[in-house]
Order: structure tokens, then sequence, then C-alpha cells
């Protein structure tokens, strides 16, 4: 029995393989590289190297540790310094049981060095890796879909509002965030235009902050980020440019 299911396995691994070339040659074949908005397996970006490849470029992003080692975690941390702790990937546990559907995802959450330190008193160790950033203070988030060298940014006022403080994903739909164009400084677009050519990755919605003492700070790049919400509040005509850039 046991032989049997090492052959299944061993014939399924090597199916997904053969299939796994074959749509990566049929995909090749279908789009243009040249004409095309990211690629297929842009849709899966990988944050951490992301964030090296943003320092690599001159951007600055938050003091940064993934661990799943308690001694490298303590020394990391400062009791009065808040952090955010978050996922490594984005992707939410799936779950399908009996026509139920259950999601399981790890918002960002904020917490002092000395909380996290409690939570972790009575663990020998981790059952994963843990994603800490500092967490940096804002005068506001600002959302920036890219597109073939061209930023289109918006300054979201998240820290009006106590529920969408930490983070702007926590939506208050009775209050919504105040959002409004904004000019980013040439020097921080040539930065994010040479991050982007670097991941080789043309288009895409990033995340920064605006700090009170002016500085920018990138958090982290979404390859399908929606840009809608961004065109209608912005009153930037993307769709157009979208297609422009298609038909071209």
């Amino acid at each position: 029995m046991q032989s049997g299911c090492r052959e299944l396995d061993l014939i399924r691994k090597t199916y997904e393989t053969e299939n796994a070339f074959i749509y990566e040659a049929y995909l090749d074949t279908l789009f243009d590289p040249l004409r095309a908005i990211n690629a297929a397996k842009d849709n899966d970006t990988n944050k951490l190297i992301n964030l090296r490849r943003a320092i690599a470029k001159g951007l600055e992003v938050p003091d940064t540790l993934v661990s799943n080692e308690l001694a490298a975690i303590h020394s990391f941390l400062r009791d009065q310094q808040d952090y955010i702790i978050k996922d490594v990937a984005l992707d939410p546990i799936h779950i399908e049981r009996a026509g139920a559907l259950f999601l399981i995802g790890l918002m960002p959450l904020k917490l002092s060095g000395k909380a996290i330190k409690e939570r972790l008193q009575n663990n020998t160790s981790t059952y994963g890796f843990l994603f800490i950033q500092q967490y940096i203070e804002k005068r506001v988030e600002l959302r920036i879909f890219y597109l073939k060298g061209i930023c289109y940014s918006m300054a979201i006022f998240s820290q009006d509002n106590p529920k969408t403080q930490t983070d702007y994903r926590n939506y208050d739909k009775e209050n919504p965030n105040r959002c409004v164009p904004f000019k980013l400084p040439g020097n921080v677009e040539q930065q994010l235009h040479a991050f982007m050519n670097s991941i080789a990755i043309n288009c895409g919605s990033i995340d920064m902050i605006y700090t009170p003492d002016q500085r920018f700070v990138f958090l982290e790049l979404n390859p399908i980020g929606q840009f809608q919400w961004l065109a209608r509040n912005c009153n930037y005509d993307i769709e157009r440019a979208i297609a422009q850039f298609l038909l071209t």
C-alpha cells in the first residue's frame, strides 16, 4: 500500500511539472512581453525580496525581522517601541467543509515590543516565522498605482479615524477616509521606477507612508492591486492609459 502511494505521488508530481511547463509555454506564446502588463508569474511576488530590492534602489523601509528563533526576536524588540506583525505571503488559509467557506488571514497587528514578548514568554519555539516591522508613524498613507514608468499617487487620510490608523484596509464604510491626489517628489518616483525595473514588473500598486517628518517609507508592492478606487477618488484616467498601451 505504501509503495502504491509513493507511485501515485510520483505520478502526480510528474503531471504537475509537465502541466506547469506547458502552461508557461502557452502563456509565452499568447502574450507579447513587450506589450503585456506584467506576466502570469508576476501574480505572486516575494515581499522579502522586494524589501531588499527597494533598499538597494535608495528607498527607506521599516526595520524588519523575519525569524522563528525566540532569542533573535527578543533581541530585535524594544519594549516601548511599537511594531507591526503580519504575514509574509499575504495568502489567507482557505478551508471548505460541508458547503461552508472559512478564510483565515492575518491583517497587520500593532503591538508594543513588550506586548509581543509577553505573548511569547511561555513558548520555547514558534510554529512558523514571524514577520515583524517597526511601526512607522503616519501623516498619511500613500497608494501608488505604477504603470510603465508613470506613478498615479493618492494620499489616504487614515489617521483621522481610530479604526483605520494602523491600516486603512480596516475600512469604515460609514465614515470613509478622505482620499486625494498626491504628487510624489521626483527623486522618489525615480527610486520607485528603478525598483520596479529591478524586479522586472511594469505594473502594480505600491503602499508607502508619508511621515510627520516628511519621509517616504516603502511598505510593499501588490502586482495585481486594484486601481478603480484610486482612479475614481483622484480623477485619474487609468483605464484609458491601460487601453492605449494595449492598443499600441
